[in-house]
């Protein structure tokens, strides 16, 4: 879709030229655009100039935009379970009033394991977020006390615990995986 564009844009720029310098100029009789810097000329060829763009154009894509999109969301789960009674960044008790916040850690987690879904780091995080709030229902019934309606049941919990922990350590033992160059250090 972006081709097509370009094309236009050129075309406009060759008719402008035309209109300008003449409709028999040499130039446009091999297909070929003039550009002026004062006494300086410079001919460029029409695919010279579509190649130099669609590079430019793959360079700037191929910038990670979506790791840098994960990582907002998984840099957002340490705010998320702030405690903010407190001084320091520590992560708050759960209770039925802090529950909320533990299910938008999952979200903001889930998103962040849905744009890069080869890394296990998000799929660990899930893992033990499930694994925290499973053994805090599992206590909360072991004392029978009843739960928030919002909390995640511990068999749910421990299923879903699972599931991601074992998608982590597939992910970290695949062959594409690759942790770095300071996990050799290690």
């Amino acid at each position: 879709m972006q081709l097509p564009l370009l094309l236009n844009f050129i075309r406009i720029w060759e008719n402008n030229f035309q209109r300008t310098y003449g409709p028999n100029t040499p130039t446009f009789q091999y297909g070929l655009s003039l550009w002026s810097w004062g006494k300086q000329t410079l001919l460029v060829n029409k695919v010279t100039l579509i190649a130099a763009i669609l590079i430019l154009a793959f360079v700037t894509l191929s910038f990670p935009i979506r790791d840098l999109a994960a990582d907002y969301y998984y840099r957002q789960v340490p705010y998320i379970l702030d405690d903010e009674t407190t001084e320091g960044l520590d992560v708050m008790l759960i209770s039925e009033r802090t529950m909320p916040a533990y299910l938008a850690t999952i979200g903001a987690l889930q998103k962040a394991a849905a744009i890069v879904p080869s890394r296990s780091l998000y799929q660990r995080a899930i893992a033990d977020i499930y694994n925290r709030l499973g053994k805090w229902s599992e206590i909360m019934l072991s004392l029978n006390t009843p739960i928030p309606a919002n909390a995640i049941l511990p068999a749910d919990a421990s299923d879903k615990a699972l599931y991601h922990l074992q998608r982590a350590v597939a992910l970290a033992c695949s062959p594409r995986y690759s942790p770095g160059p300071r996990a050799a250090l290690r």
